[in-house]
């Protein structure tokens, strides 16, 4: 007997292949694979998208992809994807190569599936793929895409018991493949649903624990938002994005600053080479590490922040912000804030990270109120590098600020307001697609162009000032922003991408001024989201259609879904696990662990439960004649073996028999009814019939 079971196993393991079993298994690869694409190198791909079309096309015409299941061609696929692979990332032990690689060896096992094992070792390695996607990030798109790979896995394994030699039922005819497609849908839903409230169960009860290992992450992904150099065009171009920057959480909803207030600062650039502005070295590795505890800021302050002179002490607003991944150092935070640890204060009064941000993270801050004086002594290597220019550049413009200066009795704060006044009364437009500039940027922007968007008034703002000897630099960050659908958080954009100037003045330390407020105040006091509704404002095509009301909208309602499960799904950490046990008064890992166990004790119970209470139905009349039949041919030995398939025992009847008409007629319809559709009655009692007057010849 245990001989026969092994022969038995091994000729079901090696059984060959229906053609619909290669159509589920390269469904499984196409639904698995597709997510990886958009993180793997281009070259790769395409490569292993061009292999499924061409299994596909060669399963679509022949019945099966064998003639591209070589070994020549599989050891040239995965020796060339390994390349690309090398040559993208340098090395295989990164999360980026290591996904890569090992969506690559799917593909590469795919060349050998051959047989009824080969295909289930396939579908559960493919399984191991999908949760590798985790890998990448834990967004709602990659969990969706991640369930309809399972989903794939699962209906490809049920493909394998509905079209296989071992299961003569489905292939006693020709059965719809409609109706089996349909009922292997049912059944793999079915399974999912049953497994749903264990899933719950252990999301919520299972204790969170801290990473086993860290895996390296690769540091050639794109950096996103604003960069640490900017040049005529940067910000407009990122401007032209509705992707997220960040978003805001106001414990109290009604401390939100005005809209013209909020001024997120990314980094402060002091030095300029003509064409660009970048951060200075000494600036960008300078730091101030606060404490942890930030219950009381009037006494950590750092030492460039002073108390106004009417005011007593600060009053703090406490907000938080989740930053999407820059795989940069610097953060976003309101002007004048403060943070705790890992986050550090910087002399030009941003804040950055002693690491790369390189994924999604909740950063907590405290605005300071009323703004702090900010600096009011600087020291003379800080006021040389606030005033220094190209030698011999923008000659215009250098007349034009002498004259100027004059005219305000040169006096800093009237020269400033000055240029403010000229810029408004001037024939100055603020356009996303402003002309380019030749030779001295700047006398060709005053004097020439005069079109341009926040970055060409921020820089011709700060020559000017520094031409007359007054310290002034550039800031980059974000300006703006709009309430989340809900109302309860703000949302910053790439397209609130902003620069401003600061100026330093005598008895008052670092001023923020805005020229852009100057020719375009719409933009500051209603935000770049809504200003950005007068499209005849710019004059980019491409940017008008990518702003259209519709689609700006669908983006705002995808983040705002993503937001949720970020934070109710995948910020769902050790702490709000914790404080959500506390409302059961669980207090104890113990307790914790004892309510999971009798939570799926409970689950499994009932759903063993269902199951077998929709199995006792009571017999039926076709029960009752196959029983009556099975009687019959008991004298020949021919009487159905305890738990044998009623087609197997037909067929078997059969084999005895021969080619029998009336039998064939049995088998079909009996295949109908219970596999397929119910018959109607007319035709169940035609086989109840059939089956009743049946004799063995």
């Amino acid at each position: 007997m245990m001989l026969f079971k092994k022969n038995k196993a091994k000729t079901l393991a090696q059984t060959s292949l229906h053609q619909k079993n290669y159509q589920s298994i390269l469904l499984a690869l196409f639904a698995v694979l597709i997510p990886h694409f958009f993180y793997m190198p281009v070259g790769l791909s395409l490569l292993m998208a061009a292999l499924l079309v061409i299994w596909q096309v060669l399963l679509y015409r022949k019945g099966n992809f064998r003639q591209a299941q070589s070994r020549w061609l599989q050891y040239t696929v995965v020796v060339v994807g390994l390349g690309i692979i090398f040559l993208q990332y340098k090395t295989f032990f990164d999360v980026e190569a290591g996904c890569a690689a090992l969506a690559l060896i799917l593909l590469g096992k795919a060349f050998e599936v051959k047989n009824y094992r080969d295909a289930i070792i396939q579908l559960n390695f493919a399984l191991f793929v999908v949760a590798s996607l985790f890998l990448y990030g834990q967004g709602l798109i990659l969990a969706v895409a991640a369930l309809i790979g399972v989903f794939a896995c699962f209906y490809g394994m049920y493909q394998l018991q509905s079209y296989h030699a071992a299961y003569e039922e489905v292939l006693i005819q020709e059965v719809s493949s409609k109706q089996l497609r349909q009922q292997a849908f049912k059944t793999v839903g079915k399974l999912l649903l049953i497994a749903m409230p264990i899933m719950v169960v252990l999301f919520l009860f299972f204790p969170r624990l801290p990473p086993l290992w860290s895996m390296p992450t690769s540091n050639q992904q794109a950096k996103t938002g604003v960069s640490d150099e900017m040049s005529p065009g940067d910000i407009a171009r990122l401007s032209q994005s509705s992707e997220l920057a960040f978003r805001v959480i106001f414990p109290m909803p009604h401390s939100l600053p005005p809209k013209s207030q909020l001024y997120w600062r990314a980094m402060v650039l002091e030095d300029f080479n003509g064409l660009k502005w970048t951060q200075n070295d000494r600036n960008k590795y300078a730091a101030f590490v606060q404490q942890k505890d930030l219950s009381n800021p009037q006494s950590i302050l750092p030492v460039w922040y002073q108390l106004p002179e009417s005011t007593s002490r600060f009053q703090v607003i406490d907000y938080q912000m989740i930053i999407e991944p820059t795989f940069q150092n610097w953060t976003y935070a309101l002007d004048y804030s403060i943070a705790a640890q890992p986050l550090q204060l910087k002399p030009d009064l941003s804040i950055q990270l002693p690491f790369p941000l390189t994924r999604r993270r909740q950063f907590e801050f405290k605005l300071l109120q009323p703004n702090p004086v900010a600096n009011l002594e600087i020291s003379e290597e800080l006021r040389k590098r606030n005033l220094a220019l190209p030698a011999q550049a923008n000659p215009q413009t250098k007349a034009f600020s002498a004259q100027l200066w004059h005219q305000s009795g040169e006096n800093p704060q009237r020269y400033a307001q000055r240029i403010l006044n000229w810029i408004g009364q001037e024939n100055f437009s603020y356009t996303l697609s402003p002309p380019l500039l030749n030779g001295d940027r700047i006398d060709d922007f005053l004097f020439r162009t005069r079109a341009g968007f926040c970055e060409h008034y921020a820089s011709a703002f700060v020559n000017l000032m520094r031409m007359a000897g007054i310290p002034a630099r550039v800031v980059v960050g974000y300006q703006g922003g709009q309430a989340a659908p809900d109302g309860q958080t703000w949302e910053v954009r790439q397209l609130d991408a902003h620069a401003w100037t600061e100026v330093w003045f005598k008895d008052q330390g670092w001023v923020r001024i805005d020229p852009t407020a100057a020719i375009a105040a719409e933009r500051i006091e209603q935000g770049m989201q809504n200003y950005a509704q007068n499209t005849s404002l710019f004059g980019d095509a491409h940017f008008n259609r990518l702003q259209s009301q519709w689609l700006t909208q669908a983006r705002i309602w995808a983040d705002y879904v993503n937001y949720q499960w970020q934070s109710k799904v995948v910020g769902f950490d050790q702490n709000k696990q914790r404080n959500w046990l506390q409302r059961f008064s669980i207090e104890h890992l113990s307790q914790q662990l004892m309510l999971l166990l009798l939570a799926i004790i409970s689950i499994i119970g009932t759903v063993i439960w269902y199951l077998s209470r929709s199995q006792r139905v009571p017999q039926s009349k076709l029960d009752r004649a196959l029983q009556q039949l099975s009687k019959r041919l008991n004298h020949i030995k021919l009487q159905r073996l305890e738990n044998e398939p009623v087609l197997s025992w037909l067929k078997r009847i059969q084999q005895h028999n021969g080619v029998d008409e009336r039998l064939t007629k049995i088998m079909q319809l009996y295949t109908q009814h219970t596999y397929i559709n119910n018959l109607s009655k007319a035709e169940l009692r035609q086989l109840i019939d059939l089956i009743g007057k049946y004799t063995f010849a």
